[in-house]
């Protein structure tokens, strides 16, 4: 009797813990999905903007702090960060840097809160950086990590950097080979190094050309109920659904949507005016060019020298895993839910302190796209 009353008892004190998820299940009281803020959601650099607005706000009130974190004025140009002798050992500082003109920031460090500049700022070389704000252009030394976000109106990331938060820019971001990223967006992205631009493709005709699918000319939309193979040179006019896997030739032309069921792989110099989306991978050989949004449900590979996107009309480019070649251009937004990689192959070692961009930040060299 009384093995059986101490089983019970042990049995009601592991049975109390899971009473409210027990409640929960028989009766939902929280259903409703998270909040999501669709100014951040919709909008990348809206981190950025909002931290410069509340840190221009608190320096122009003389505030000392910013949250809980010390705000401490930088250098002026050319001089070194003021660090304390703890902060040099420990190579890491906890503090909130802001200048009012130009910022350069040692090698080696770790600044664990945010760093702003109203000039350009230059990060160092293996540096952790919590954000990074600048005014004018920003630089972002080889092998250094961004944690959550970085901004600047020009933004060069340099070699084998991890940005594990989202990195924005007003006008231009170029991106060195190595670089692994998350969120990426701007005006113009370039990926280095530069390649020369694709070879032109044929006009386009009408849908009708396309054979092996269902062609609806009303609708102008053409149905493949399987696998399809297009020729080299094709080109149609009209959205087209894949319910398998589609292979496009190389010189493929298409004005209109691609919707594929399964895997998406598109031959060098094709050129879609359009949407595409895929639920497998999407290959892109070199010098293709997509002026819509590009999402897959698995991956992405971007060959050489492709673009996505125009100036007037930005695209997105998402899927879990993305592979960007050399000399991509993307247009707007590039998101990686996985893991991002610019994956040019890596040139020889660069000596410390070189720089991998070009001469004039923002203008390719001639012939380059």
């Amino acid at each position: 009797m009384t093995l059986a009353l101490l089983v019970l008892l042990t049995l009601c004190a592991m049975a109390v813990p899971m009473l409210p998820a027990f409640l929960e299940w028989r009766r939902p009281s929280d259903v409703q999905p998270l909040p999501i803020d669709e100014t951040d959601a919709l909008d990348p650099p809206f981190l950025a903007r909002s931290f410069a607005a509340r840190l221009a706000a608190a320096v122009q009130a003389g505030q000392t702090e910013l949250g809980r974190t010390e705000i401490v004025a930088g250098p002026p140009a050319g001089q070194p960060l003021a660090l304390t002798e703890a902060e040099r050992t420990a190579g890491a500082t906890h503090r909130l840097w802001h200048a009012a003109g130009d910022l350069r920031l040692p090698d080696g460090m770790a600044f664990y809160a945010e760093v702003a500049a109203k000039g350009a700022l230059r990060a160092g070389e293996r540096s952790v950086c919590k954000a990074l704000w600048a005014g004018g252009a920003l630089r972002l030394g080889q092998q250094s990590s961004v944690l959550r976000w970085a901004h600047g109106d020009e933004v060069f990331v340099g070699q084998a950097c991890e940005l594990a938060g989202r990195v924005t820019a007003e006008r231009l971001l170029v991106l060195a080979p190595g670089v692994g990223f998350t969120l990426l967006h701007a005006p113009r992205l370039q990926f280095l190094p530069y390649v020369a631009p694709g070879a032109a493709v044929p006009a386009t005709t009408d849908g009708a050309a396309l054979t092996g699918v269902q062609w609806d000319a009303s609708g102008r939309r053409a149905i493949g109920q399987g696998p399809l193979a297009v020729p080299a040179g094709t080109a149609w006019q009209g959205d087209l659904i894949c319910h398998g896997d589609l292979t496009l030739a190389p010189r493929c032309a298409v004005r209109g949507s691609l919707k594929v069921r399964g895997r998406l792989t598109v031959g060098a110099g094709c050129v879609i005016r359009g949407g595409v989306f895929a639920e497998d991978a999407i290959v892109l050989d070199e010098a293709c060019s997509v002026q819509g949004v590009l999402m897959s449900e698995r991956s992405i590979a971007l060959g050489a020298g492709c673009t996505v996107g125009t100036l007037a009309v930005p695209a997105n480019v998402a899927a879990p895993q993305i592979d960007i070649g050399a000399g991509v251009v993307v247009h707007g937004t590039v998101w990686a839910g996985e893991q991002g990689r610019c994956v040019a192959p890596l040139p020889a070692a660069v000596p410390a302190g070189a720089g991998a961009w070009p001469s004039q930040p923002g203008s390719p060299p001639a012939g380059a796209q």
